[in-house]
């Protein structure tokens, strides 16, 4: 009973090499977490502006087909946003609307565009063939418009959340 008592003595708790091999652990698997985490959030905030860029161009469109008419839509990139729309062009981005979509620059921003304006021509629900690139740190997709109509993303660079390459 003596003798076990001396090892319960000896063993009251953790040396601080222990203690440094631990914390140097979790220290790398966070790090190593918040980095994944940060990208992934990146490529979510890259795919889900481009898909719903999709369904604002989707609608416009469709707003052209039914009332057979041409819809022009613009765009305008300032500093700390950007905005596409449709109807009269405005000196600065509006607010966001049923015409107008509005984004932050940090989220995604613009970077390549075939014109000024896009042009979705009601007959045969046709489209001035054309595309935009949006981008972020995640990488870069693109929105391209076929002169048939067809709305389609394609990733530039690499698969971003399931977009698959050009």
């Amino acid at each position: 009973m003596a003798a076990m008592n001396r090892n319960n003595v000896r063993q009251q708790g953790f040396s601080l090499l222990e203690l440094i091999v631990v914390i140097t652990i979790v220290a790398l698997l966070t790090g190593g977490g918040l980095h994944s985490w940060l990208a992934y959030r990146q490529a979510l905030l890259l795919e889900q502006h481009a898909r719903h860029l999709l369904a604002f161009m989707a609608r416009i469109q469709a707003n052209a087909n039914w009332h057979n008419q041409t819809e022009s839509l613009w765009f305008k990139s300032a500093v700390d946003n950007w905005c596409l729309g449709n109807g009269a062009e405005p000196a600065a981005c509006p607010p966001e609307s049923a015409f107008v979509f509005t984004r932050a620059a940090q989220d995604a921003a613009i970077v390549d565009a075939t014109s000024e304006r896009l042009v979705f021509y009601g007959l045969r629900n046709a489209a001035q063939a054309g595309h935009l690139t949006l981008s972020n740190p995640a990488g870069r997709v693109r929105l391209v418009i076929s002169a048939r109509g067809r709305l389609r993303l394609c990733s530039e660079s690499r698969p971003v959340q399931g977009i698959s390459l050009c």
